[in-house]
């Protein structure tokens, strides 16, 4: 997928082969369903594209062909991912909470979803500190007893979730406001020396510098 290159320039080539395949209904399998890839997928590119209210009603015509299942957690996290596409991040909190933690839906990407919407509120609300520290707990503990650490791709997941703490750790120091800066840059120079995959990194680096923007 473009989108996991991170080629942005072809995100609406991707949308627009997506779009093809919904009209005339060829993303659909022999039962006329689609898979949860598949509509991730799909969500993932509106999304991208910043097609907001596409992508609404994409989810609202299209969880139908869902298996039933996981048809009403599926919609919970795509009502999550909008909100946090959308800069909601109470709404997206709320709604990524709500999926049930027995779901077949990639339990991964609602959790990673889940503390980087729980990051974001904590970057305009400092008092959601304590928040923010159990999500990263929770993320972690989710990741030893789940012993998800072979593949490259989980790999990305635990070391943005290590860089966000060390992001909080920073912050959270009693020291000066110079100090803090001279540490964040250290952390951003880390991560882009980092060869292996970091997941959300563009995000990451992006957010991480406009803090230390507001800092000076």
């Amino acid at each position: 997928s473009f989108l996991n290159k991170g080629h942005k320039e072809l995100f609406h080539v991707q949308l627009n082969i997506f779009k093809f395949g919904l009209k005339h209904k060829i993303l659909l399998d022999h039962k006329k369903n689609i898979t949860y890839a598949t509509f991730s997928n799909i969500l993932t590119t509106f999304l991208a594209c910043k097609e907001f209210e596409n992508a609404q009603l994409f989810v609202i015509d299209y969880n139908k062909y869902l298996d039933q299942s996981i048809r009403k957690n599926a919609i919970q996290f795509a009502e999550g991912y909008i909100a946090m596409a959308q800069k909601d991040f109470t709404t997206a909190i709320q709604k990524l909470s709500a999926v049930d933690k027995k779901s077949e839906i990639s339990k991964l990407q609602v959790s990673c979803f889940l503390l980087r919407s729980t990051f974001e509120q904590y970057l305009i609300d400092p008092t959601m500190k304590i928040l923010l520290s159990s999500s990263i707990k929770r993320f972690q503990h989710y990741f030893r007893t789940n012993k998800l650490y072979a593949s490259d791709r989980n790999q990305g997941f635990l070391k943005l979730s290590r860089t966000i703490e060390k992001f909080y750790k920073i912050r959270e120091k009693h020291t000066t406001k110079k100090q803090r800066t001279l540490e964040l840059k250290a952390l951003v120079h880390s991560v882009n020396d980092e060869t292996n995959p970091i997941m959300m990194k563009g995000w990451l680096l992006d957010t991480i510098h406009d803090f230390i923007k507001k800092l000076k």
